[in-house]
């Protein structure tokens, strides 16, 4: 797929599953939000495997990196070797409230802690009341950052996989326009 390889998955998970996991995602109030607030990013994550993640949460994204997903990731992505990431770095939840955003850029190229390169993202969204008109899309723009190629809705239980590299610029820069109390939520 254009600009760079992606495949977008409606329905990734089990409805009624994906249905407990959303429901059990903290509240954006919460005190233990890492907080992004400056030019490029305003939003919230929060990636440690402890108390405050819900049970379901954790399960999940463990499951998310056991060897048998990675295998599937292989034969999607054609990427062999992978390794995740036991520490969730940059990753677990996310929360993006009213006027959030998130520039568009490229991630880091190497792993901080791990010395290994980054190959690919999954984000999987969980906003069963997300309506088009609050944004919030993810964008894929071209390699010279001169257009939006593409733009995904982050709707509830749409999983998007996609490489990382120095071309594949995303994000959703534009803020957020939900109610105060409606978050753009993904793992």
């Amino acid at each position: 797929n254009n600009p760079f390889p992606h495949i977008v998955i409606d329905n990734f998970l089990d409805q009624k599953i994906c249905k407990e996991i959303e429901q059990s995602f903290p509240n954006h109030n919460e005190d233990f939000w890492l907080k992004y607030n400056n030019p490029v990013e305003k939003k919230l994550l929060y990636n440690h495997l402890d108390d405050a993640m819900p049970n379901n949460i954790k399960k999940l994204l463990l499951s998310l990196n056991e060897p048998w997903f990675l295998e599937n990731l292989n034969i999607l992505t054609g990427i062999e070797n992978l390794v995740s990431d036991p520490n969730f770095h940059g990753g677990g939840m996310h929360c993006t409230k009213r006027h959030g955003k998130l520039d568009v850029h490229i991630d880091y190229s190497l792993h901080p802690q791990m010395n290994y390169e980054r190959r690919i993202n999954l984000i999987l969204y969980l906003n069963s009341d997300w309506v088009s008109t609050y944004g919030g899309n993810l964008e894929f723009w071209n390699n010279n950052v001169s257009s939006c190629e593409k733009s995904i809705e982050p709707v509830f239980n749409r999983a998007v996989i996609f490489n990382t590299s120095d071309i594949s610029f995303h994000g959703h820069p534009d803020p957020l326009n939900c109610p105060d109390h409606i978050c753009r939520k993904s793992l």
